[in-house]
């Protein structure tokens, strides 16, 4: 892997809960680690849904691999600019092992 395809600042988030004053769990996105991937597009779909036209993005993000990274999971999120990706599946190593994560990940709705 080279580190000039490494070009985008990614924030890695998980899912926590707090508590309201009511004692009421909620549901906050944590911020776990920042690092520099590559997103790839795979391929784009528009639907309409309650009169607005959503936008479903199956996307490919790449980084290294870390013991800090080897822990994300499908219910964990990327946001990279104005743009929240949900993990859609647990990352894959690459072939060659322990050198990057590819996260296959989806934009569009998201919780929070």
């Amino acid at each position: 892997m080279q580190a000039g395809h490494l070009r985008h600042r990614i924030t890695i988030e998980r899912p926590g809960y707090a508590r309201d004053a009511a004692g009421s769990e909620y549901l906050v996105w944590e911020s776990y680690a920042t690092v520099w991937g590559s997103l790839v597009p795979l391929r784009g779909r528009e639907s309409e849904g309650s009169g607005h036209i959503l936008a479903d993005l199956d996307t490919e993000i790449t980084i290294r691999w870390s013991p800090r990274v080897a822990v994300i999971d499908a219910k964990w999120r990327v946001r990279h600019g104005g743009t929240t990706y949900n993990v859609g599946a647990p990352p894959v190593l690459d072939e060659q092992g322990r050198r990057s994560l590819r996260i296959l990940c989806r934009s569009g709705v998201n919780d929070g």
